[in-house]
């Protein structure tokens, strides 16, 4: 028999929730507290090791804050499509290289040009990037007064996400120019197109047959086909339930992969990943590392695993190796949490081939 009250308390659940991802429960020793610090209202609870994830429906707001500030994608907002998100943006970018993404609370209405969002803080470096790809060369992020707003966190999870973006730029295609901008307004490009139509003129900047050639070969690049190269079909996630330590990559991982992939990337480089919050390189002190196994064990990603070469005839392997793949590296931090001897630790070299081929490479060799 359906219980009445049960069917309501589940529909309150604007947010899923896949815990087997989270690190503070994965680890006794994890101290990540993002979703609990950026949660605007205070609804997020999480435990220890083995424990569990608790929000309280009757305060969140289904901002999708703890989406984007979550790197190893716990938290999943059910109202807010990342494909339909991005598949709008893809069909703005038609009328114009300016694109504009506003917050519900910004005002403009449907009459404003743009794509209207619950709250700027659910936008990740991932869409920004997906933007670029789709040929936006400006984007405007207009928020409304987040101090007085209860998602009151939004502009400055959002100024994160621009910030790592350009970083993330910076590193795969510096040659790549984007103008990224946020504030409480609305975007330049917008205001002169509204203008343009009160006036009875028509807007100054128009699609030129180029513009419309090269949008073609956009859609041509972005068809169907590559739609689904983009928007991986469902991974087959780990079965809610107690804590197991399955890996798991975030959906908005696949795509920042996926957008990376098709940014025009220069051939070739070491580059300095020390300042982007999303990209890492990895090394292990041979001389400390014991090879327990504990980093690639605790991995949610699967960013860190245990290869061997072959088994002898005792059924122990012959070789083994600790290999590392910095495509499926969210910079989560478990590995150093997980390692008693202190034995791995981020470089600033960052091979930028390797992360675009998603190559391993080995970190230890374990005789």
């Amino acid at each position: 028999m359906i219980n009445p009250t049960t069917v309501i308390a589940k529909m309150a659940e604007v947010v899923r929730i896949q815990k087997n991802s989270c690190v503070r429960l994965r680890h006794k020793n994890a101290q990540c507290r993002e979703c609990i610090t950026h949660c605007p209202a205070g609804a997020i609870q999480v435990g220890t090791a083995g424990e569990n994830i608790t929000i309280e429906w009757s305060k969140c707001i289904g901002c999708g804050i703890c989406c984007t500030v979550c790197k190893t994608g716990v938290y999943t907002l059910k109202e807010f499509s990342d494909r339909l998100f991005l598949e709008k943006c893809r069909q703005a970018v038609v009328h114009d290289k300016g694109l504009e993404i506003r917050c519900k609370q910004a005002g403009g209405g449907t009459q404003c040009s743009g794509i209207e969002v619950p709250c700027l803080g659910i936008i990740d470096p991932a869409h920004l990037i997906g933007m670029v790809v789709y040929g936006a060369s400006s984007l405007h992020l207009w928020h409304a007064e987040c101090g007085r707003c209860n998602a009151r966190h939004g502009d400055s999870c959002v100024s994160k996400s621009v910030g790592t973006t350009e970083s993330l730029l910076r590193i795969f295609n510096p040659a790549k120019k984007v103008m990224i901008t946020t504030g409480t307004h609305p975007a330049p490009f917008t205001r002169e197109e509204k203008a343009a139509r009160e006036s009875g003129q028509k807007p100054e900047k128009m699609v030129s047959r180029r513009e419309l050639f090269k949008y073609f070969k956009l859609q041509a690049l972005f068809s169907a086909a590559e739609t689904v190269d983009i928007f991986p079909e469902e991974q087959q996630k780990p079965e809610r339930g107690g804590i197991g330590y399955t890996n798991f990559l975030p959906e908005r991982r696949e795509l920042l992969i996926a957008f990376l992939k098709r940014l025009g990337n220069p051939p070739g480089g070491v580059q300095d990943s020390s300042e982007c919050a999303l990209i890492a390189e990895l090394e292990i002190e041979s001389n400390e590392c014991d090879g327990c196994g504990m980093c690639y064990h605790f991995c949610p990603t699967h960013a860190l695993r245990e290869y061997n070469d072959s088994d002898d005839a005792r059924g122990k392997a012959a070789g083994r190796e600790i290999r590392f793949k910095s495509s499926h590296c969210v910079k989560c931090d478990l590995c150093l949490v997980a390692c008693y001897r202190k034995a791995i630790c981020y470089t600033e070299s960052f091979d930028r081939e390797r992360f675009i081929e998603e190559r391993e490479k080995i970190l230890k060799k374990i005789e």
